[in-house]
């Protein structure tokens, strides 16, 4: 199994191997009863000094578990590391764990991340692992070196530490394991009654007589190459001012020393002062960086160099990262300057430099090219405005200025379509679509992506974690609708109370008959007929004992129609009867033709042609005719009668031709024209849609106009007939209605199956928003169709246009 990219980090801490951990079979034997005793409480603390070996003894827990832990433990770590910048806070742990968490639950991280629901996000996917471990049998192990090098317990009262994020009531036996020395004192930020607020908790370790000689023959290598060549002590001075993390590359750029001298120093002749990391942002492509091996050597260096020595040393490093500046920060930018740099200026409190990279906007582009996303960004505009308001004269301009560029940052990662979360869902990435969701910030938009995300994970089968997400939608009528889509869920897993239970939830009789009809159709489609007969029962008592007679007339004809679709036609015609009399009940005239109009729409798609026609002729309203004929016309084309349904288009398009409303008169055209080409007669359609657009031109109102073309090619591009619909919508003069026209000939090709020229047709889509909004349409479609690749291909491209 190929090892996590973080473990890649924990390897250079660990012990070589062999000979491996020395001396600690006491402690591990502690640790083995700690993982496995169901008796113990989730948190202990290894306390002990410096050079005690608690880094040692925990990276040899993590990297070579005690055999007896083997199929019992899973276990994620983070190190905290105070030499090393960009490593001692709390966002580099949430990153670090986010990676392992994604890995052990086997998700992609979300590709934009909103900074407000980052933790949020990362506590949700620690308590998913350790459920999934608790399944499997086993135990989720969370392991935290280094509480004592937290940046946020040290900094100020406006930061947060590492240990605040840790969980205080760990999930589904999940255990926590930290260890650093006994000062400071626990921060802060974690709250009363939490885990390490415990005495109980602390396991103090004995030092290690192995590390202690470690120790000093790392003092002796320091104190020589403080008196070293030239090389050897710009090489100490350069990586102790930066806090590591250069690479051999660097240090041959701000040296001028060559590389293979370089590695020789740091490789061989000071093998125990320095370490090696992977690259944060690449680990195992990146190139390696150097660091102290040991806080305290940190420590020792800097003092043995003295103030003007370091400040020397930081000025090269100030000029460096001022020379890729002036460049722009161009493609091939060291990592260094782009992460641990500005970890260096916080440490410093160097406000000016930490406000001009904050603000940097092409710095910011090239770390979100690396790594995907404005976490890193977003984290360092925060504390540059920090530390500007922790000054006695706050400089108001730069903070103006940061602010402007936060809303710029936020801005770019605020567009993500509401229909994307729902396409990672049924991509198997449930914590991403959940965290993208959220991360929505307009309600609207927010409601609508979280409501698709419950509806597939429903249909997925995990339905206590759709309900969850239910839950999170404060809209009443777009809960009931997610509602819906879980028990609809339930009915065909064959939980069938369940899903009694959830639709009896629902206090609207409208609503519970939707309901039942949508789970009658789903049984019926899975060949569960015996319970679809139950729900459609229930279904239809829940729609006689709707009292307003229009809401009554539609949860009927629904019914109905379910009950047409689901091959029980016998049964649909008693219901549509009913229907008919509660729609000659209502007093409106108008409504009691639109209500009529659904009810012979109804019998014309159960095959009831002459009662659908006896209806139309009956109504006054030319438009409700006409959609009746359509219905008509289409049904009998489904069924193999393509005469007839020829013959009921013709009479469809006769009613559509006098139609006063030239919008209406465009739109019907176009559907009796989407009509005759089901029925085989593309010729006759080809006619219609000439007239419809010739309709659609008349129309004096620019926008009507555009919107009524763009309906146009809505029924053209469903209808399959894309050659026809893309010029229509090329042709648009209004840029919204040309977009959002070219955006429904784009998702019509994405559901044929047609992907590549889905992709070309949203290309055409001028508007960057709606652009991605098509794409990540046509991404959901190509996943509904199976084709998984192209789907997560257009995905990713959303952010990348052309």
């Amino acid at each position: 199994m190929p090892r996590l990219p973080y473990l890649r980090q924990v390897e250079r801490i660990a012990p070589p191997d062999p000979p491996g951990l020395i001396g600690r079979e006491a402690e591990l034997a502690e640790l083995i009863r700690f993982c496995v005793d169901p008796d113990r409480g989730p948190y202990a603390w290894w306390q002990a000094g410096a050079w005690a070996g608690k880094s040692a003894l925990l990276s040899s827990f993590v990297l070579r578990p005690p055999a007896e832990l083997a199929g019992r433990v899973r276990a994620v770590s983070f190190f905290i590391t105070a030499r090393l910048a960009a490593q001692d806070t709390r966002e580099a742990f949430t990153q670090a764990l986010l990676g392992q968490l994604a890995d052990l639950t086997g998700q992609d991280l979300p590709p934009v991340l909103a900074e407000e629901t980052r933790e949020a996000y990362l506590l949700e996917l620690l308590a998913q692992a350790a459920a999934s471990c608790e399944r499997d049998g086993g135990r989720l192990v969370l392991v935290v070196d280094g509480l004592d090098e937290d940046r946020g317990v040290t900094i100020g009262p406006d930061t947060h530490s590492i240990a605040g994020l840790l969980p205080a009531a760990p999930t589904a036996g999940m255990r926590v394991i930290v260890a650093g020395r006994p000062n400071p004192r626990v921060p802060d930020d974690v709250p009363e009654g939490h885990p390490l607020r415990d005495p109980g908790i602390v396991r103090p370790l004995q030092p290690s007589p192995h590390a202690a000689g470690v120790a000093r023959l790392s003092r002796q290598e320091l104190q020589r190459l403080l008196k070293g060549t030239q090389a050897e002590q710009d090489l100490l001075g350069l990586l102790t001012a930066a806090l590591g993390g250069l690479s051999g590359s660097d240090l041959e750029e701000l040296t001028g020393v060559p590389l293979w001298e370089i590695e020789e120093v740091l490789h061989t002749v000071a093998g125990r002062t320095f370490a090696r990391r992977d690259s944060n942002w690449s680990p195992g492509t990146g190139p390696e960086t150097y660091l102290l091996g040991h806080e305290e050597l940190q420590a020792t260096s800097a003092r043995y160099l003295g103030p003007l020595r370091l400040a020397g040393y930081r000025n090269r490093l100030h000029a460096w990262a001022d020379s890729y500046r002036e460049q722009g920060w161009p493609p091939g930018t060291p990592e260094y300057l782009l992460a641990g740099y500005y970890q260096l200026l916080q440490t410093l409190a160097d406000l000016p430099r930490m406000t001009a990279c904050a603000r940097d906007m092409a710095r910011h582009d090239r770390m979100l090219d690396i790594t995907g996303g404005d976490t890193t960004a977003l984290a360092e505009v925060r504390a540059a405005q920090e530390l500007i308001a922790a000054q006695d004269a706050p400089d108001l301009v730069s903070t103006l200025h940061l602010a402007y560029h936060r809303n710029q940052l936020c801005d770019r990662n605020a567009k993500i379509p509401a229909t994307l979360p729902a396409v990672w869902a049924g991509l198997g990435q449930v914590a991403r679509a959940e965290a993208l969701a959220s991360s929505i910030a307009d309600p609207g938009r927010r409601a609508q992506a979280l409501m698709a995300v419950a509806a597939v994970l429903a249909r997925a089968g995990q339905h206590k974690e759709a309900e969850a997400v239910t839950h999170g939608l404060a809209d009443p009528g777009r809960r009931a609708h997610a509602l819906v889509s879980v028990a609809v869920a339930l009915a065909v897993a064959g939980h069938y109370e369940q899903a009694e239970t959830a639709v009896q939830g629902l206090s609207d009789p409208g609503r519970q008959t939707q309901a039942w009809a949508a789970i009658t159709a789903a049984l019926a489609r899975t060949g569960q007929l015996e319970q679809a007969a139950t729900f459609a029962g229930h279904a239809e008592a829940a729609a006689h004992s709707i009292a307003d007679p229009g809401v009554r007339v539609q949860a009927l004809v629904s019914l109905a129609m379910t009950l047409v679709q689901s091959g029980r036609t016998e049964q649909a015609v008693p219901l549509a009867e009913a229907a008919a009399a509660a729609a000659r009940s209502i007093a409106d005239l108008g409504q009691q033709e639109q209500a009529l109009g659904h009810v012979a729409e109804m019998l014309a798609r159960a095959g009831r042609y002459e009662q659908a026609e006896a209806v139309a002729h009956g109504l006054s309203d030319p438009n409700w005719q006409a959609k009746v004929l359509v219905a008509m016309s289409r049904m009998l084309a489904q069924a193999g009668q393509h005469q007839e349904a020829a013959t009921a288009a013709g009479q469809a398009a006769a009613v559509a031709r006098e139609l006063a409303d030239s919008r209406r008169r465009a739109h019907m055209l176009t559907t009796v024209a989407v009509a005759l080409a089901e029925a085989g007669q593309p010729r006759e359609a080809a006619v219609l849609v000439g007239q419809a657009e010739s309709a659609a031109r008349s129309i004096s109102e620019p926008r009507w106009q555009a919107q009524v073309l763009a309906e146009v090619v809505h029924a053209l591009a469903e209808a399959g007939q894309y050659q026809q619909a893309e010029p229509i919508a090329r042709s648009i003069a209004d840029p919204h209605w040309q977009d959002d026209a070219l955006s429904r000939v784009a998702v019509a090709l994405a559901k044929a199956g047609l992907s590549q020229q889905a992709i070309a047709a949203a290309r055409l889509i001028a508007d960057p928003d709606q652009q991605a909004l098509a794409l990540a349409a046509a991404a959901e479609k190509l996943a509904e169709a199976g084709q998984r690749h192209e789907a997560v291909t257009v995905v990713q491209a959303i952010a990348s246009p052309g």
